[in-house]
């Protein structure tokens, strides 16, 4: 196994008490990916690698990914572009969250997977500079597989997206989230914990739950003992408080969220993309699939590509799904050293004591 980087942060000792658990004291950061060999090998990567070199203190920015799990820089993106996304975000403010302004019946999907139809969002998400950062930091292809643009706060309570989209090997999966306007502090900046990349990545029978579609409130009990985790850790809050066209990476297992505003009136205009690589070995939803089950759900590849393509209409693309459920050997079943997705356990937390509400029983209580 390879030495720790330097200020790489240590584990705490009970992420690493199974067997089943070494695999990601290697494999938790980009520091243990050999380069894809055969993207590694094209022109595309390698004039990637010199244009990210010339233009930016590469050295340093990997070294915060790899010890802080996220990068922030300004990178290059055209004015009509980023006005473009902009725009597009406004036109949500407007039409699904103003107050005083009754929501239209499909706000709850419009700020989501506009590439399909909004040609601003599309190239947001395939901007060159941005791609060629994940492409050198991770040293394989990335592809966007999802947007999201946000006018206020997500008000997403907090998560890792591993929970989400995992990949293996585990850093293969990373989101460029990028301010499209200067972000007051009072707006419900994201939030995240520095370092926290390194955590176990767990996934909903971890914690002895049923996935997010057995009860409305699996999803939520994951992220009460997530954000348990967080306080009783040691790992710096942040917020991303940035410019206009500044840009947050982040890994995969950084755990972040969305507060609620200070100030509910003012917006948050943002657009965040989250990437796949092309040849990992899978990816995954643990958030949709029992391991213990033998149902997992994937992501498609080829789906995905069909729907970042341009046939057929922008309704019918915005209508396909991106998922296949399918067993755990699924993707694994012709990789014998590959560990399938119901393979991985890691140990809960010792939280339970601070998030558990105790319910004595009449003649049945406490007894010291």
């Amino acid at each position: 196994m390879e030495s720790r980087p330097e200020g790489f942060p240590s584990f705490p000792h009970n992420d690493l008490s199974s067997p089943q658990c070494e695999e990601y004291k290697a494999d938790a950061t980009v520091a243990s990916l050999e380069p894809d060999p055969k993207f590694a090998a094209t022109q595309e990567y390698q004039e990637m690698q010199k244009y990210i070199e010339k233009n930016y203190d590469f050295k340093k920015l990997k070294q915060d990914f790899i010890t802080k799990g996220y990068v922030v820089y300004k990178p290059e993106i055209p004015d009509n572009v980023l006005n473009g996304a902009t725009e597009f975000t406004e036109q949500v403010l407007k039409r699904c969250k103003t107050e005083g302004v009754v929501p239209a019946d499909d706000c709850p999907d419009f700020h989501q997977d506009r590439f399909t139809d909004i040609d601003s969002v599309r190239d947001l998400a395939q901007n060159y500079d941005i791609r060629a950062m994940l492409a050198s930091l991770h040293g394989y292809e990335p592809y966007p597989f999802q947007t999201l643009n946000y006018p206020k706060s997500s008000m997403a309570r907090t998560h890792s997206d591993y929970i989400h989209f995992a990949a293996h090997p585990l850093p293969l999966m990373s989101a460029a989230w990028v301010a499209l306007q200067d972000i007051d502090p009072n707006s419900g900046p994201v939030f995240y914990y520095e370092g926290s990349h390194v955590i176990s990545p767990f996934n909903m029978q971890d914690f002895g739950l049923g996935d997010r579609t057995k009860s409305p409130l699996n999803y939520a009990k994951y992220q009460d003992i997530v954000t348990a985790h967080m306080h009783s850790s040691s790992f710096p809050y942040k917020e991303a408080v940035f410019p206009k066209g500044w840009v947050l990476i982040w890994s995969s297992n950084l755990v972040h969220g969305g507060p609620p505003a200070k100030n509910s009136a003012l917006p948050r205009l943002s657009q965040v993309t989250h990437y796949f690589f092309r040849n990992s070995n899978y990816n995954w939803a643990p958030v949709a699939s029992e391991v213990l089950d033998d149902i997992v759900t994937y992501y498609d590849e080829e789906a995905v590509n069909r729907k970042w393509g341009r046939s057929g209409t922008a309704e019918e693309r915005s209508a396909m799904s991106k998922f296949t459920i399918q067993n755990c050997n699924y993707m694994t079943k012709d990789k014998p050293n590959v560990p399938n997705p119901c393979m991985h356990h890691h140990r809960i937390p010792k939280v339970f004591g601070d998030i558990f509400e105790h319910k004595g029983e009449v003649g049945n209580d406490v007894i010291m």
